[in-house]
């Protein structure tokens, strides 16, 4: 009862409760709620993935802008890749919104996020997500794993480069793809951010900036070398305007 009225009063106050580096909702959330959560429909299980998703507290969780664009562009029948897929947050509903025909594959290395991540797309029925555990790098494309993408989400920390040069498709410009991934610049393994950039304006592909929890826009000196997000987009050749 005492580490309730604890966890209550650090909610309440917004202050971290003494010798713990966890956020107070965390802690909120740990005690009362538990760790299978039900968010944007998608009822989920956190053990592994921890601090808790922050999505169920809006205003606070710092991916919210990039999943709102996520969910204005991920469409039925899309071919979904999610790179550093963790227990599932945007697998799960990458699972729902391509249905029916849509299909996703998940990477994640893991082994703990892994069995959290099977579990929850188990628990919400999803029959068209496949899970790839293995780690991303140079060595090992995405490519290697899938065919065809329309939509791919990258967040492993440090090898998005890598990453991203492994997709199926990303120098076919005649391919519409959209990409959106979160950029380490201090991680980026033996690259820069201005090769990442590079290499999508080369192949045809409008960049989307924003810092980590505001609005995509076009101005990169905002997000300079800070960790950041950015939405990738290319249409086909045939329709080269963005808006």
């Amino acid at each position: 009862m005492d580490t309730l009225r604890s966890a209550l009063a650090a909610y309440r106050n917004g202050k971290f409760l003494r010798g713990a580096k966890l956020r107070s909702y965390d802690i909120f959330y740990k005690y009362i709620i538990g760790d299978l959560i039900e968010i944007n429909g998608q009822l989920m299980e956190t053990s592994a993935h921890w601090p808790r998703p922050r999505s169920h507290l809006p205003g606070v969780w710092h991916e919210e802008p990039a999943f709102s664009t996520f969910l204005e562009n991920v469409e039925t029948g899309m071919s979904v890749v999610d790179l550093g897929a963790g227990s599932g947050w945007f697998t799960l509903n990458a699972c729902d919104r391509v249905r029916p025909g849509g299909s996703v594959t998940a990477f994640e290395a893991d082994p703990d996020r892994v069995q959290s991540l099977k579990r929850n797309i188990q628990r919400n029925g999803y029959e068209n997500a496949r899970i790839v555990q293995t780690r991303l790098d140079e060595d090992t494309p995405v490519a290697d794993h899938c065919d065809d993408i329309d939509f791919a989400i990258v967040d492993i920390e440090g090898h998005e480069l890598g990453a991203i040069r492994g997709l199926p498709g990303l120098r076919q410009r005649s391919k519409p793809m959209q990409i959106l991934c979160e950029v380490h610049p201090k991680e980026l393994h033996g690259d820069s951010q201005q090769t990442l950039y590079s290499l999508l304006e080369e192949n045809g592909f409008n960049i989307f900036y924003g810092e980590m929890g505001g609005s995509f826009g076009q101005n990169r000196d905002e997000v300079a070398d800070n960790i950041h997000q950015i939405f990738a987009r290319r249409h086909n050749t045939t329709d080269q305007t963005y808006d």
